[in-house]
């Protein structure tokens, strides 16, 4: 619906009130990075492991980073937690993450 700022203002506003969502911050991280905003992502993504370690989305988009720069190693360490996920969806583009770095 192109409604990205406004979305943000929300999610922005309900982390204010309470910081510890990690599917907020996910989600800012995304739209955030959507906007070209990549330094300001970065900390939403690892805001949103913090509580739940587990959480292979976050894992994905933070290993993404890296790839697209060439870091391999930074990018499958990220790939390599995402497994974890117990959505199957998330744990196979984990292995085509670690496939498109290179790493088994």
């Amino acid at each position: 619906m192109n409604r990205a700022g406004e979305a943000r203002t929300h999610l922005e506003r309900s982390l204010h009130a309470d910081p510890r969502q990690p599917v907020a911050h996910e989600f800012l991280g995304g739209l955030l990075e959507t906007e070209g905003r990549i330094a300001g992502a970065v900390p939403h993504y690892e805001e949103a492991i913090r509580p739940q370690p587990d959480f292979g989305k976050a894992h994905l988009d933070l290993g993404a980073l890296p790839a697209r720069k060439g870091d391999r190693a930074r990018a499958a360490e990220e790939f390599r937690a995402a497994p974890s996920d117990p959505d199957a969806r998330i744990r196979e583009m984990a292995g085509r993450g670690l496939a498109a770095v290179g790493v088994k």
